[in-house]
């Protein structure tokens, strides 16, 4: 009796109220975007230039070299 009383319970569909779906939609948004800021501030650098009268490749040797990353371009847009 008692596993049938279950079964029968299990096996009803389960029926949230609208505020409970919202609710849950809602801390899922806001999970989503405290994640996503996480990932910002982590892979946020900063760059300090003082340069002047400098081609722009240098200022791109420069931030390479103060991050560690490449960046990439074509020379031609450069070219007089």
């Amino acid at each position: 009796m008692y596993l049938k009383a279950f079964y029968y319970l299990r096996c009803l569909p389960l029926r949230l109220s609208k505020q409970t779906v919202l609710t849950m939609k809602f801390s899922v948004l806001l999970l989503t975007i405290a994640c996503m800021h996480a990932v910002a501030d982590v892979t946020g650098q900063t760059v300090t230039l003082n340069l002047k009268n400098v081609s722009v490749q240098n200022v791109f040797k420069e931030v390479s070299r103060q991050t560690g990353m490449s960046v990439v371009y074509a020379e031609s847009l450069f070219k007089n």
